[in-house]
Formats: structure tokens, C-alpha cells, sequence
């Protein structure tokens, strides 16, 4: 296996090539999944640490021996994986964060995950999909301060974010069946910022808390929540929302 790549060491001015690059790598990941699709798994995953052993100082073969062992539900050898990679290799991107949040989740380490979450935050602060990663791990957690405070501290940053996350945290409790640490973070920043602090976010947290209850098959809590919604979208003249808040109304009768 070594011996194919004897010769496919890309020299000086090929180093500077990020298309050869590119292609050099590709060509490890397709003879990995080759492998792999022929059950040796073994031998697939050798093949990602001889990609990473002739490109060090590239998080990609890292992200691509990562996010195998976590398909292989080898967690621990993962999260290794990304660890040595946050050593060795200088700058990580977004999708690297991203594998490795994704196995200390898998490994249950909700917490751990949420805070490689801030290193991508720190680079893209306009990343909502980040930010509400963040949120709902703190949340699994049962960190609901610092999840509350950094779902308040969106509307500071950006009132369009924060309507994003409001929105993508919620589903994403709800794709996590977590129910109760949703309705709790959510209950948690409707007590803090209070409907004087800010109308419209009070009448989105309002909106969230009932998709929350209608998700959790408990319709008598979502309906309070979503009148209050529809009440305060129609005070500040937001039709498509209010519109919104009452198809969700009817569709609990």
C-alpha cells in the first residue's frame, strides 16, 4: 500500500500548488474508501495516517481520519486524532472544529464540544450555525447560565443572528429530543431579558418556547407561549409573523 505513494511526493514548486495538493489527497481518501467499501478497515485507516504522515502541516487528512473513525464509532482514537492535529498543524478551519465538536459529542463530552465551538466563534464571529452548535451543547450540558447568556448576547452582536439561532436552536433540541433542556434554556432567557428589554426577541423566544411544547406533545404549554408571540408580532406591526405564530396555533386544534 505504502509503495504506491513512494513516488507521489510533490516537490518544492508542487508544494505551492494547491490544486496538486488537492489532488494528491484525494487520491489517499478514494483509495481509503476503497478499503474501506471492501471491509478492510484496518487498511483504510492506515492509509489516512500515511496521508498525514507525508502532509503534517495539513488539517485535512486529520478531518478525513476523524470523521472515519467516528463512522467506525471509534471515538476516542478520534478525538486523539484532532488533538494531535491542534499540535502539529498551525491553522485549523471551521470544518475541522467541526469533526472534532462532532466526536467529543459522540462521546458524550457535551461541554468539552461547546468550547471548541468558541475557537471557531473567535475566527467567524458571524457564523449563526457555530453559534447555535454552542448554545445547544452548553445546553445539553446543563450549563443554561452560560447558554442563556450566550444566546442573550446574540442580539447585542447581531439582531439577525440572534433571530437565526432563536430559530435553529430550537429545531435543534427538537432533532435531539431535547425537550426539557430546550424549554428550560429558553424559559431561562425569556426570565433574564424580559419583554421591556426587547419586544420582538421576547416575542421570537415566545415563538421557540411553543415549537418546543408542540414538539414535546404537550400542546397546552405551547399555546400560552405562541399567543404571547402573536400578540406582540401584531403590536410592532410584524404580519408574516404573527401570521406565522398562528398557523402554529391552529395546528395544535
Amino acid at each position: 500500500m505504502t509503495d504506491i505513494y513512494k513516488n507521489n511526493h510533490l516537490n518544492s514548486a508542487d508544494r505551492q500548488s494547491e490544486a496538486a495538493l488537492i489532488d494528491a489527497l484525494n487520491r489517499y481518501y478514494e483509495e481509503a474508501l476503497t478499503y474501506a467499501a471492501a471491509g478492510d478497515i484496518e487498511a483504510a485507516i492506515a492509509l489516512y495516517r500515511e496521508a498525514i504522515k507525508t502532509f503534517p502541516d495539513e488539517d485535512g487528512p486529520y478531518i478525513a481520519l476523524g470523521d472515519f473513525l467516528i463512522e467506525q464509532k471509534r471515538y476516542d482514537e478520534a478525538i486523539a486524532t484532532f488533538e494531535t492535529a491542534m499540535e502539529t498543524v498551525k491553522v485549523q478551519n471551521r470544518f475541522f472544529h467541526r469533526s472534532y465538536a462532532n466526536a467529543l459529542f459522540a462521546k458524550g463530552n457535551y461541554k468539552a464540544a461547546a468550547a471548541v465551538y468558541d475557537r471557531v466563534i473567535a475566527q467567524h464571529p458571524n457564523d449563526y450555525n457555530a453559534h447555535t452548535r454552542r448554545i445547544v451543547l452548553l445546553a445539553m450540558a446543563g450549563e443554561l447560565a452560560q447558554a442563556s447568556t450566550n444566546l442573550i448576547n446574540l442580539a447585542q452582536h447581531s439582531e439577525d443572528i440572534a433571530y437565526l439561532v432563536d430559530e435553529a436552536v430550537a429545531q435543534t433540541m427538537a432533532v435531539y429530543q431535547q425537550y426539557t433542556a430546550g424549554i428550560r434554556l429558553f424559559q431561562t432567557v425569556l426570565n433574564r431579558i424580559g419583554q421591556a428589554h426587547s419586544p420582538v426577541r421576547s416575542a421570537n423566544i415566545h415563538k421557540a418556547l411553543g415549537s418546543l411544547w408542540i414538539d414535546h406533545n404537550q400542546p397546552g404549554g405551547a399555546i400560552r407561549h405562541l399567543k404571547s408571540a402573536q400578540a406582540i408580532y401584531q403590536e410592532y406591526g410584524m404580519t408574516y409573523e404573527a401570521e406565522a405564530a398562528e398557523a402554529m396555533l391552529e395546528s395544535i386544534h
